[in-house]
């Protein structure tokens, strides 16, 4: 550190200078990176809510309890409802949705998805999974038939067109 005490006063401002304007612009570089960084990063936050409505059970006061959905018996009738929120600093859009039971056992019987915000839009399903719902009805009777039918009436997919600052809710 000696060569410092060296320098005359006129150097030792060059170099203050110098270092000065060398730390700006890194700082400026450095911001604009991460800025860019940050613009890349999404982040959607979602809640899922489950209500059991009803559960069929043999209780000796009752008797047997069952419930039917359009004349079928269905053992447990539950509600869902999936809330999904853009937390990111940018707009999305054109993204897929897909909600599925892990079980085929379950039956997405009934479904209203929208987009929330004045005004509340109606999500499609996309054109990928209407095209296999159809295939899936198309099989001839049989078990390929229905487990294709299971797997489908388990999952939907539904495309968002713009999933603007805020959100959607899904409610079956």
């Amino acid at each position: 550190m000696e060569w410092i005490n060296e320098l005359s006063s006129g150097a030792l401002a060059i170099l203050v200078f110098v270092l000065t304007v060398a730390s700006g612009v890194i700082g400026v570089v450095a911001t604009h990176i991460w800025t860019r960084f940050r613009g890349r990063i999404v982040e959607l936050r979602y809640q899922v809510f489950h209500n059991s409505l009803f559960v069929g059970a043999q209780t000796a006061e009752w008797g047997e309890l069952k419930a039917t959905w359009q004349g079928m018996v269905v053992p447990n009738l539950h509600h869902s409802q999936f809330d999904l929120e853009n937390g990111s600093n940018v707009d999305l859009s054109d993204l897929e949705l897909k909600l599925q039971y892990d079980s085929t056992d379950v039956a997405i019987t009934n479904y209203r998805a929208v987009l929330v915000g004045p005004p509340d839009q109606p999500l499609e399903m996309t054109n990928a999974f209407v095209d296999l719902w159809k295939a899936a009805q198309e099989l001839p009777e049989g078990r390929e038939r229905l487990v294709a039918q299971k797997v489908v009436a388990s999952q939907r997919v539904f495309r968002i067109p713009v999933l603007k600052l805020g959100g959607l809710r899904k409610r079956p």
